[in-house]
């Protein structure tokens, strides 16, 4: 006995608790016994680790098994501790494992420790290098990816991973966005790499294609513009098919012909064919025939000259050697001289020259001599005219009565007194009738009396009557 209620420092085992009185009276033993129990040292008899799989993912694990009472693990050298013998979602890196009873005794290391997780090993790129498409919608570019470090051979991709392969140099690519990433050749430790940009040629674009055509025949002055322009800058230019370039835009002293506009780029890349471009030549007229018409008489002007072509429409004409021009082909009111043919397109172009026409008007007689003779008695019909001529078409004919009437003859008889106009003309055909002098016939003039007075006889038987007759003559002298 003691005179205490606390008895400490004991060992595991069974008490039997009794109770007395200070003098020792009174004894009561407690049932059942009180059972002290030892605290069990935990054993660890096994720890299993699981690395991570995978670079930066904390897969690994710890299993810790051990003997003892119930537990409480730990993995971090006593500072955090959990019931599970189970850790995971562990990274690399080193762990101290420790278990001890729930209630914090009796903590055990394992002798092992520190146990350690080992992560793969990560590759790390060295260099990206690449070449760029040569030429538009050309799929010749190139990426290579250098690395090292990680587990020693590796997979790559241009596609964020989409698709992997074996080596590092990618061909046979077109122009854009790839996205570079590598990793152990088992699929570990993905890692991100920069972002790669192929730069597509940009290729030319033809805005226009301004053709001038050959202005006039014979001459060569046909024009190509071509107005392009390029995101990549200065532009080249071809005209028969990319067969010849030039760094002007312009091509001028052409002919006329089909001609196949291309551009590219300066540098040779993103050749891009233009419109089928025509450049034409005025059409030459063909003179097919002339025909003339003479004034039909002298002083007359009514000649005419109408000229056919082939083609008949889109030209036109002149006569004076193209001083003036006209879209008729038909020329009148024409007089008599020479003529120089000529035709052109109506724009003026191609202007061809014919031989010179000659219009000839009829020859006109000339009036040498005309004659007359005057009639020899009042209301005598004896007077004649006789007309000379000479020139003209070589016959002719001639009137006295300003050409009312015509005869063959040159000689008018059995003429009145009077007036006559003469004129001869050609026998042929009419034409150029010529006049002269009016002509006077005069006859003899009659007396004209003007007074008769007269006188009865005064007596039977006398003859003294008288008649006085007052007449007068432009002649002289009456009886």
């Amino acid at each position: 006995y003691q005179p205490s209620n606390v008895f400490s420092a004991l060992s595991g085992g069974f008490y039997n608790v009794a109770v007395r009185n200070i003098d020792g009276t009174c004894e009561v033993i407690s049932t059942p016994a009180i059972l002290i129990i030892d605290k069990v040292e935990p054993v660890i008899t096994n720890v299993a680790t699981t690395n991570p799989a995978n670079c930066n993912n904390p897969d690994g694990s710890i299993i810790i098994s051990a003997t003892g009472n119930t537990l409480e693990y730990s993995i971090d050298g006593g500072i955090n501790w959990q019931t599970s013998n189970t850790f995971t979602g562990l990274s690399s890196g080193n762990y101290n494992i420790i278990t001890r009873n729930t209630d914090g005794s009796c903590e055990v290391s394992d002798a092992n420790n520190p146990y350690q997780l080992i992560a793969p090993a990560a590759p790390s790129i060295t260099n990206v290098a690449s070449t760029n498409p040569t030429d538009c919608n050309s799929s010749d570019g190139t990426i290579t990816i250098s690395a090292t470090g990680g587990q020693g051979s590796y997979q790559y991709s241009i596609d964020s991973g989409a698709t992997w392969l074996p080596t590092g140099t990618f061909n046979n690519l077109a122009g854009g966005t790839y996205h570079i990433f590598i990793s152990n050749a088992d699929g570990t430790c993905e890692t991100t790499g920069p972002i790669e940009v192929l730069e597509e040629k940009v290729a030319p674009v033809i805005a226009n294609v301004i053709v001038e055509n050959v202005s006039d025949c014979g001459v060569v002055d046909g024009r190509i513009t071509i107005l392009a322009s390029s995101g990549q800058g200065s532009v080249e230019y071809s005209i028969d098919g990319g067969t010849t370039w030039q760094p002007s835009n312009i091509f001028s002293g052409l002919i006329a012909d089909d001609y196949d506009v291309r551009v590219r780029n300066i540098d040779g890349t993103c050749e891009v064919s233009g419109p089928l471009s025509t450049i034409t030549a005025p059409l030459v007229a063909q003179i097919v025939s002339v025909t003339p018409t003479n004034p039909s008489d002298c002083s007359i002007n009514d000649g005419s000259i109408i000229i056919n072509t082939n083609p008949t429409s889109g030209v036109e004409f002149s006569i004076d050697g193209g001083f003036t021009w006209s879209v008729s082909n038909t020329f009148t009111g024409l007089t008599s001289g020479n003529f120089q043919i000529s035709v052109r397109n109506t724009d003026g172009s191609c202007q061809v020259n014919s031989s010179t026409i000659t219009l000839t008007a009829p020859a006109a007689p000339s009036i040498v001599n005309v004659s007359e003779t005057h009639p020899t008695d009042c209301d005598s019909l004896n007077g004649t005219i006789v007309i000379t001529a000479t020139g003209g078409q070589g016959s002719y004919e001639y009137s006295v009565d300003s050409g009312a009437t015509y005869q063959a003859s040159n000689t008018f008889n059995g003429l009145a007194s009077g007036d006559y106009f003469v004129f001869v003309r050609n026998l042929a055909d009419g034409s150029c009738p010529v006049t002269n002098p009016t002509v006077t016939l005069v006859s003899p003039a009659a007396a004209t009396i003007s007074d008769v007075v007269s006188t009865d006889p005064t007596d039977c038987g006398i003859s003294d009557g008288t008649i006085t007759i007052t007449a007068s003559s432009p002649n002289g002298s009456l009886e």
